[in-house]
């Protein structure tokens, strides 16, 4: 007896459980981050390792985030990256590096993105320029 393709599929989906379709649907996303992830790995700077969809959030401390870094800065270099999310911070050290990157190469990084948090916290403390 010779199954084809289009007799086996929706038998297999017939007798599937929803539940069996969602884990294989989150399985599915949780390699497909990995996999995208990896990609962009080999184009950035070293970075920790990190859980799937979330990231490295958990390895941040928000009470103490120098002590944090200065322990990652120690194992990665002055120059690394954390990913929250889909969001990649990169995490620059020592002070020469920030002399650098602040003052002679101000034009590079003056365009860095913005974020809604960022105007929240501000603008408590009403540190926000008005004009922005």
């Amino acid at each position: 007896m010779q199954l084809s393709l289009g007799t086996v599929l929706p038998s297999l989906w017939e007798r599937a459980a929803l539940q069996t379709l969602f884990l294989f649907c989150a399985i599915l996303l949780i390699l497909a981050q990995y996999l995208h992830g990896r990609r962009h790995h080999l184009r950035y700077l070293p970075s920790p390792p990190s859980l799937p969809i979330l990231r490295n959030i958990f390895q941040m401390d928000f009470k103490n985030p120098q002590i944090t870094i200065q322990k990652l800065a120690r194992e990665y270099g002055n120059i690394f990256c954390m990913h929250v999310g889909s969001l990649t911070f990169m995490m620059v050290s020592g002070l020469p590096l920030i002399k650098e990157v602040l003052v002679n190469q101000n034009q590079v990084f003056i365009d860095r993105p913005q974020m809604p948090i960022h105007f929240h916290v501000f603008k408590t403390f009403d540190m926000v320029d008005s004009t922005s």
